[in-house]
């Protein structure tokens, strides 16, 4: 098999000496006809493979060359190790550097969550005068809407339709990008733009980019039902996050018992944290917490946050006391917790509890993180 044959060195050498495709790409420019030959074979193996397939390219001379570098550099994305992919896309001498190789370090970087590396890839792809592949802007775009980098998705865009690969990008790449961005009305024109391409990852994207317009995502969710597509979890995500985000506590609750009594999906605890936020909102905090007390599973440090921060807001200061325990039991270094305890204990000219809560942070060694703001500076 392919696998065992890569897992011996002395087999993978004889066979690599009587191939002429891949002895051509060894030590020189790499041949074009070895990447129908390399790329499904590597692609195809266990991501966990790959040290050991990049220790016997190593050995053969053949890590650096493009063709099977961009291979393992799927292979490591794909196992989770974008340090290691990132490290041997720069092994590649520039000069070898082909779009196959841009493509897969920029996606793989996206897909693991290095937005900004994985655009810095791209920029020196465009640099080097490299052209661009519909998965490379698609990997772009992607990292783009992680940062919520409006300027960056625009110019990307702009980029794909000067040479004609607007029509080839990910649709749902350009409409997330816009959607995070809070550009809605742009959103709108790419997800029209789609027509029968839509397809239920695309309307769960358009329903998300809404933000707290719950009268838009309403009807947004019956125009998806129309069209026979039928809601997962993350529609109903999109849904209460909305109906949370404006404070429609009674449509949080409709979406959260529709969700199971009528469209039999299972809420998990996201859903109900949504519902939580959108009912303490409001001010409704002993039903908030009855929800939180009667979840199925455990809640998290996310659920009591959620309470904590109601209870503040609406001056709740002996219920702010309980969650914010609640929430220190979890995550005993939450800086936010001890800070809004604090807060609350000072206005309530509780002085002794206040030098308590500062005590129990310094003993917990915790440190209140420094705000940040963020400015774009030529793009």
């Amino acid at each position: 098999s392919a696998t065992s044959s890569l897992s011996s060195p002395s087999s993978s050498s004889s066979s690599s000496k009587s191939s002429p495709t891949l002895k051509g790409s060894i030590g020189g420019a790499p041949s074009s006809s070895a990447r129908p030959l390399l790329s499904p074979l590597l692609c195809s193996m266990p991501s966990s493979m790959a040290p050991r397939v990049h220790a016997l390219a190593f050995k053969l001379v053949l890590a650096s060359s493009p063709i099977s570098a961009s291979c393992l550099i799927t292979m490591y994305s794909r196992s989770r190790l974008p340090d290691a992919s990132h490290h041997l896309f720069d092994e590649i001498p520039v000069a070898y550097r082909d779009p196959f190789c841009y493509s897969s370090s920029i996606v793989g970087l996206a897909q693991n969550g290095r937005p900004r590396e994985s655009l810095s890839v791209f920029v020196c792809m465009r640099s080097n005068a490299v052209a661009s592949t519909r998965y490379a802007l698609s990997g772009a775009l992607r990292a783009a809407a992680a940062l919520d980098a409006l300027e960056q998705a625009c110019g990307i865009h702009a980029h794909a339709l000067v040479i004609g690969l607007d029509e080839n990008v990910s649709g749902t790449a350009l409409l997330d990008a816009y959607g995070k961005a809070g550009v809605v009305e742009d959103a709108r024109k790419v997800f029209e733009g789609l027509g029968d391409d839509r397809n239920l990852i695309t309307w769960n994207v358009m329903l998300a980019a809404q933000q707290g317009d719950v009268q838009t995502v309403n009807g947004l969710f019956h125009e998806m039902m129309e069209s026979c597509f039928e809601p997962d979890g993350l529609t109903f995500l999109a849904l209460l996050t909305a109906c949370s985000n404006a404070g429609a506590a009674r449509e949080a609750e409709f979406w959260l018992e529709a969700m199971h009594s009528k469209y039999k999906v299972k809420p998990g605890l996201e859903h109900y944290t949504c519902v939580i936020a959108g009912v303490a909102r409001v001010g409704r905090l002993e039903d908030a917490g009855i929800i939180a007390s009667t979840v199925p599973c455990k809640p998290d440090a996310a659920v009591w946050r959620t309470l904590l921060t109601g209870c503040v807001v609406h001056r709740k200061d002996d219920m702010a006391g309980i969650m914010g325990q609640c929430l220190l039991e979890i995550d005993p270094k939450d800086d936010s917790a001890n800070v809004m305890l604090a807060n609350v204990d000072s206005t309530t000219v509780r002085k002794d509890e206040v030098a308590e809560a500062w005590t129990a942070t310094r003993h917990c060694e915790v440190r209140k993180e420094v705000g940040r703001s963020w400015v774009e500076v030529r793009g």
